[in-house]
């Protein structure tokens, strides 16, 4: 089950986000302690999460809410990351921006997200403040 900030009635569907307290990102990780870690780093920033621990939650959060960010871990049981990743995207009109997460130290996923039309890809573990750096990256231009 999906895990959100509030229920999905309170958070609306929405797209271009003029604040960033308006933004909703997705946080989609099989490992429950990932999920938190990274939705609390998100939160200290005053923007919204919804978590899913697998593609098909995430796939249910993208139908009740519009989201300008996902983080989406690469391997996801059943559907993997690549896959999840190109029906949000998909899914949504303009897609989120999708940032892939790996413990993977395998050079070639750069050019793997790339072509699967990821916009960047975090190593595993993602060092403090990392979080806070891709977000602001993605939401340049929005007030605080």
């Amino acid at each position: 089950m999906s895990e959100l900030a509030g229920p999905a009635s309170t958070l609306p569907r929405r797209r271009g986000a003029r604040t960033r307290r308006d933004c909703v990102i997705l946080i989609v990780d099989p490992d429950p302690a990932a999920r938190h870690a990274i939705a609390a780093e998100v939160r200290r920033m005053h923007i919204q999460v919804a978590l899913a621990g697998d593609a098909l939650e995430a796939f249910q959060a993208v139908r009740r809410t519009f989201f300008d960010i996902a983080f989406i871990e690469l391997d996801l049981p059943a559907i993997d990351g690549f896959r999840a990743s190109g029906a949000i995207a998909s899914m949504q009109h303009p897609p989120p921006a999708i940032v892939a997460l790996s413990g993977s130290d395998d050079e070639s996923l750069i050019a793997l997200c790339k072509q699967r039309g990821m916009q960047s890809l975090l190593r595993k573990p993602i060092p403090p403040g990392k979080i806070r750096s891709e977000v602001a990256r993605w939401l340049v231009g929005l007030q605080a």
